[in-house]
């Protein structure tokens, strides 16, 4: 006489509780894709330590795909502002007497605290967008920005020396008119206590 399981292998088309028992024996012998996603999608029921790997691994593949969701609806087009606004400001520099290198020292600060995923390195914000991802690009925009460091560091000395050289004029004259008040007060002084 043959067992029950061999009776059910050879009739597939079965129906009712000989199919529920059918399942039922394939789901814990751990056959069938479906089966096995539903023991692991139901809480409390004991997981082999494959059907953990495997949930982890999808859950690893969904925060990888959220993650390049993530990078393609917001990282991408912030850094694209951000790198347009960096261009605006080499651009403006002139016509606002220098104020605008406020901004690009703030976006170089950024660029270090956020990262260059939100704020692009000097020298990326002149690239094409296509040619911003290729290597010769990537290149490019380090040669770039060799120049623009160079540049910002003259700007930032050169504005440090004329802010320093217009306090020390503020001081000196201060002073000197401390020192001539002070001496006409003293000559005024002298003059009435000496007759």
């Amino acid at each position: 006489m043959s067992s029950i399981d061999e009776a059910i292998l050879r009739n597939q088309t079965l129906s009712g509780p000989a199919q529920e028992a059918l399942a039922a024996r394939r789901l814990r012998q751990g056959d069938g894709q479906e089966e096995e996603k539903a023991e692991e999608d139901q809480p409390g029921r004991y997981q082999s330590l494959r059907m953990k790997m495997a949930a982890a691994k999808r859950a690893l593949d969904l925060k990888e795909k959220t993650r390049q969701m993530v990078e393609n609806k917001v990282v991408s087009p912030v850094n694209q502002a951000t790198g347009r606004m960096l261009r605006w400001a080499w651009l403006a520099i002139i016509p606002s007497f220098g104020s605008s290198i406020l901004w690009i020292n703030l976006h170089v600060f950024l660029s270090f605290v956020f990262g260059e995923r939100l704020f692009c390195k000097l020298g990326h914000e002149w690239l094409p967008l296509a040619e911003a991802k290729s290597i010769s690009g990537r290149a490019t925009g380090d040669t770039i920005g060799i120049a623009e460091k160079m540049g910002l560091i003259f700007l930032d000395l050169l504005i440090f020396f004329i802010i320093f050289g217009i306090i020390a004029i503020i001081v000196w004259l201060a002073n000197s008119i401390i020192f001539k008040t002070v001496d006409g007060i003293t000559g005024t002084w002298e003059w009435i206590t000496n007759p």
